[in-house]
């Protein structure tokens, strides 16, 4: 039985990492691996779905973002020799500096999953000139030591070989639940006055990556035409600049927006199964799994063409097209008018892959 302990920054079951561990925490009598995870936040509080399994949960101090916890430090120096593996999850983070200095000490390799950090549009997003410096200070010494790079996707391969061209680099993507989960009735998630709507939906953080601002712009244009529409955002905002967005696009939008909040896996594929549309505007996608679970779930995409699953959204399936007011707003009312195809050409399947990740890589 191998040992390994995930240290994950954020825990959301509205991720696919997220609900690859849960899935493995749950199903520890099928896998031959043994998952511990320790996970931050600000109270240091273990998420409720998480209380039976082996999870730590660290408070943060200062700049929250950065992770850094007393608590975690002294927790990692006394138990990492019962490990035989660590897997980190995301980049710029205080604790995966701590594993590179133990994993020194202690023999022990580590996986870093950079969780499409190092994508070019990643970077430029925000904080462009600390990354770039705290990269090659630190975040670089750290990935050239992990035993492989977890990347998600192709796209992020190729990104990562730039960068590394000697470093090993395996793709292994998230798990994706067949959307087999039991639909709720719609009128226990939604307001009365939006049955009758057309339903757009957008899941995913309210952050700067998402674009959200983008689609509220244009969808203050599509509703000149069409009106009889209600977008649904459905994913936190508890950061003041979700908050500040949230605001912004309720005053534009009006009745024509709906806040969902954080949504579990039931609550997520109700709402799929009752939107005419999905839209996507990301600035940076590195798998892209709202897309694909919409296009298993046979709801039409509209997409940035930067993103992930371009070919799968233009057979037959929507516009993967440039971020542009016009384009995008053409595409949402020609989708509008339009007679839904169902069910999509083919669904999708990703197969679960991380355990025999780890089997290999210690095999090596």
């Amino acid at each position: 039985m191998i040992k390994i302990l995930h240290i994950i920054p954020v825990w959301s079951l509205s991720t696919g990492p997220s609900q690859i561990l849960f899935h493995l925490l749950n199903n520890e009598n099928h896998y031959e691996n043994q998952h511990s995870i320790a996970l931050f936040n600000k109270k240091g509080i273990v998420p409720a779905e998480l209380k039976k399994h082996r999870v730590y949960a660290f408070p943060t101090l200062l700049v929250h973002r950065w992770k850094w916890s007393p608590r975690f430090k002294f927790f990692l120096e006394t138990h990492f020799p019962q490990f035989d593996m660590l897997h980190l999850h995301g980049c710029w983070i205080y604790p995966n500096y701590l594993v590179y200095k133990l994993s020194k000490k202690y023999s022990i390799p580590y996986i870093l999953r950079p969780a499409g950090a190092l994508l070019n549009q990643a970077i430029d997003s925000n904080h462009k000139w600390i990354k770039k410096v705290y990269f090659h200070l630190v975040e670089k010494k750290i990935l050239s030591q992990a035993i492989t790079i977890h990347a998600l996707s192709l796209l992020e391969k190729n990104a990562l070989i730039r960068i590394f061209p000697n470093q090993s680099i395996i793709i292994s993507p998230p798990y994706i639940p067949k959307p087999s989960y039991s639909l709720l009735e719609l009128n226990t998630l939604l307001p009365k006055e939006i049955l009758n709507k057309k339903i757009l939906l957008s899941m995913g953080s309210l952050s700067p990556v998402k674009n959200l601002e983008f689609l509220s712009n244009v969808l203050e244009k599509v509703k000149l035409n069409h009106p009889n529409f209600c977008w649904i955002i459905a994913g936190p905002c508890n950061t003041p600049f979700g908050k500040n967005l949230k605001r912004k696009i309720s005053k534009a939008l009006s009745d024509n927006v709906w806040f969902a909040g954080e949504v579990n896996n039931s609550e997520k594929f109700t709402l799929l199964n009752a939107a005419s549309i999905y839209l996507s505007a990301s600035k940076s996608e590195n798998f892209g799994l709202s897309i694909l679970e919409a296009l298993m779930s046979n709801v039409k995409v509209i997409a940035g063409e930067n993103q992930p699953w371009a070919h799968e959204i233009k057979n037959n399936c929507g516009f993967s097209i440039p971020l542009c007011l016009s384009k995008y707003s053409e595409a949402i009312e020609f989708l509008l008018q339009s007679s839904p195809v169902k069910p999509i050409h083919r669904l999708i399947r990703i197969p679960y892959s991380w355990e025999n990740m780890y089997r290999d890589i210690l095999q090596q």
